[in-house]
């Protein structure tokens, strides 16, 4: 682990061992912890020795002294105990713009128990999912299918979708080619090669788009992709002749 979560992890687990068995922990740090892969280790070793009493995800603009969106908080109280039937209160102050806003967001969840951003959950249930993330918001339907089901892993193998080894070479925008020789609701790659098209739709990803986009790139596959199948890189031909 690096410094830093040492630190963390140091800090809080010190902090248990400080109070009595039956004594409280109010903290206010940054929420990386809660998901981050990297912070693994201290959810599991809080979630073994305690539970979460409460916690409001404050997320960016908590503090209106602190500006812009660097720092992204979460204040949560700690009980020094294991109870598998308590139900911790969860507030989602994460739409807040400012300080404000999420005051007035809090006091209005603290007052309505059905509040959208408010949610009761016990901490057992973050066990469910692995990594062991903080995902309150979580339906209990979802964190159940994890423990229920066998992972993804087991079922299929993922691999890499296709690398040309130079999009200079093998790729094109749209409007670079002409469509008369763009194979558009291809089947499969039998109906490619026999369409003796050239480019087809290539999904090379991006940034984040909710709905819909990224068709922006052709690839040159023409004859099922003999010349991307044997494009070697100058460098390599060097390699091979040397």
């Amino acid at each position: 682990m690096t410094q830093p979560i040492q630190y963390l992890l140091g800090q809080t687990l010190r902090n248990i061992t400080l109070v009595f068995p039956v004594g409280q922990i109010a903290m206010i740090t940054m929420q990386g912890w809660m998901f981050a892969p990297r912070f693994e280790a201290l959810r599991t070793a809080l979630l073994s020795r305690s539970i979460i009493r409460g916690m409001a995800q404050l997320g960016e603009r908590a503090f209106d002294s602190i500006g812009g969106e660097v720092v992204s908080t979460t204040a949560f109280i700690l009980g020094n105990s294991i109870d598998t039937n308590f139900r911790g209160d969860f507030v989602r102050l994460t739409a807040g713009q400012n300080e404000t806003e999420k005051e007035s967001d809090l006091r209005r969840a603290a007052e309505h128990s059905a509040s959208t951003i408010r949610f009761r959950v016990s901490s057992d249930q973050f066990t469910k999912v692995p990594g062991n993330p903080i995902v309150y918001w979580a339906k209990e339907i979802i964190r159940d299918l994890f423990p229920n089901n066998p992972p993804i892993s087991d079922v299929i193998t993922t691999r890499e979708g296709l690398t040309t080894g130079s999009n200079a070479t093998f790729l094109r925008n749209w409007y670079e080619v002409s469509q008369s020789n763009v194979g558009f609701s291809i089947a499969n790659s039998d109906v490619a090669q026999a369409s003796r098209k050239r480019w087809f739709p290539y999904v090379k990803g991006g940034g984040s788009r909710r709905w819909y986009g990224h068709l922006e790139y052709l690839v040159n596959w023409y004859n099922d992709g003999i010349e991307l199948r044997n494009f070697q890189r100058p460098q390599d031909l060097a390699c091979e002749v040397a």
